[in-house]
């Protein structure tokens, strides 16, 4: 493996490699010999991230060198591919809903129309009032107040102080 300057990097500072036993057994699927490579990601790394890196820098990286020839199949399996499979199972679920949410609105306007209308102008108002509500906070100055409650001391001459609405 090389850095972008091309100095070449030891396996060894990216990876702990350790010698185990396996049996001494040729393992096949489906008739063909099997390689089995075990990554594990550390905790930090979401799965889906640690698949994109594999994919991108090892099994790429093996194909486009030559390291490992066109002839061999190289699949990644595991909880990788739950994860692709619940994704989309997912977006199918996702456009399920979309087309049953449209058919009750169709079914309480007695519109057409309607329904598409409202599907299409509330999630633009939750987003609108989310980016008020936070110009909001920042402008009063109530971004770093815990409680977000928009209000600050204002300390008076004197001894005693007041508190107001922050504008």
């Amino acid at each position: 493996m090389y850095t972008p300057i091309g100095a070449v990097v030891p396996l060894s500072s990216i990876a702990r490699i350790e010698e185990t036993v396996d049996t001494n057994i040729i393992r096949r699927l489906n008739g063909q010999r099997t390689v089995t490579l075990n990554i594990i990601p550390p905790d930090r790394v979401a799965l889906e991230t640690g698949l994109d890196i594999v994919k991108r820098d090892l099994v790429n990286y093996l194909r486009e060198t030559g390291a490992v020839p066109g002839s061999i199949n190289m699949t990644i399996s595991g909880a990788s591919d739950q994860l692709e499979a619940t994704q989309e199972a997912l977006a199918a679920n996702y456009v399920v809903a979309i087309i049953i949410i449209y058919l009750l609105l169709v079914a309480i306007f007695t519109h057409w129309g309607y329904p598409l209308l409202v599907m299409t102008t509330i999630p633009l108002g939750v987003a609108a009032d989310r980016d008020v509500d936070a110009h909001n906070r920042i402008r009063s100055g109530a971004a770093g107040d815990p409680g977000g409650r928009g209000y600050r001391a204002v300390p008076r001459r004197g001894r005693d102080r007041d508190v107001r609405p922050a504008r």
